[in-house]
């Protein structure tokens, strides 16, 4: 009898010890990044992103003439105050009808255009009022958003012209073992409406996607494991508790009939 008692324990103990490691290996397995790149593969990451200005968006614009009365009059400090990363700036904004309001030229259309296409529109114009001008724009309100399984989630100002999703998510601190890699949803207001799309960053084709750039005011939201959930239910816990006890108790038993047995 106490010999089927033991065949049984070993049994239970195996299926445990294997079902562990199974699930230890399918863990380790969704944490890995880029699972199907090949090291000898050599490939350039796209370089042909732009970022087009939209409303809401509030830019610098600096015009330097030789003509220091005309700069004057048009590096005036504006009314809409900004913070950028880099300190306290003045920028314009951009209006819900696209426009910006610039000095002597008056109200110009703006979204929907690059920072170059705006730099040479605004050159153009203003070669009409001052000699030799040279316009610099930048965007003082570049900002994305990282929600859910990473280590520091919530709003970040992007210094720099451009973004990646990897680097978004290193600013971020990187996914907790629970974030779901497969799948980051990156949501993207365009021309009013709201565009959902997703990255798989087990993939090595990642940088393919239209979202390998993040545009301002994305949202990257990474989605929790349901293990996690399990792992810290209260009631999952209690069960196993009991579950490891009673295998504890059958297993002192068993050690108790086998001694009897050997007298």
């Amino acid at each position: 009898m106490h010999h089927r008692l033991v065949l049984f324990l070993l049994v239970v103990g195996i299926v445990i010890i294997g079902t562990s490691c199974g699930s230890s290996r399918k863990s380790y397995n969704q944490a890995l990044y880029f699972r199907d790149l090949d090291d000898s593969l050599s490939r350039l990451a796209p370089q042909n992103f732009e970022q087009r200005f939209q409303p809401g968006d509030i830019l610098y614009v600096g015009v330097s003439t030789p003509n220091e009365k005309m700069a004057a009059i048009l590096n005036q400090p504006v009314s809409m105050p900004v913070v950028s990363p880099g300190g306290g700036a003045l920028g314009y904004l951009v209006e819900n009808d696209s426009m910006i309001t610039f000095p002597l030229l008056g109200k110009i259309k703006i979204a929907g255009m690059t920072k170059n296409e705006v730099t040479r529109e605004l050159t153009e114009k203003l070669r009409y009022h001052v000699d030799s001008p040279i316009v610099t724009v930048r965007l003082l309100n570049y900002r994305i958003t990282i929600l859910g399984e990473v280590a520091r989630p919530g709003t970040i100002s992007i210094p720099n012209e451009r973004v990646s999703i990897l680097d978004a998510l290193g600013l971020a601190g990187d996914l907790t073992i629970w974030g779901i890699r497969d799948s980051v949803r990156v949501i993207r207001q365009n021309e009013g409406m709201l565009q959902t799309g997703f990255i798989n960053l087990n993939s090595g084709n990642f940088y393919d996607s239209p979202y390998y750039y993040l545009k301002q005011n994305d949202v990257v939201y990474v989605k929790m494991q349901k293990r996690k959930l399990a792992a810290t239910d209260q009631v999952t816990l209690r069960n196993i508790s009991i579950g490891l006890g009673i295998l504890s108790t059958l297993g002192l038993i068993t050690t108790t009939i086998i001694n009897i047995s050997n007298r």
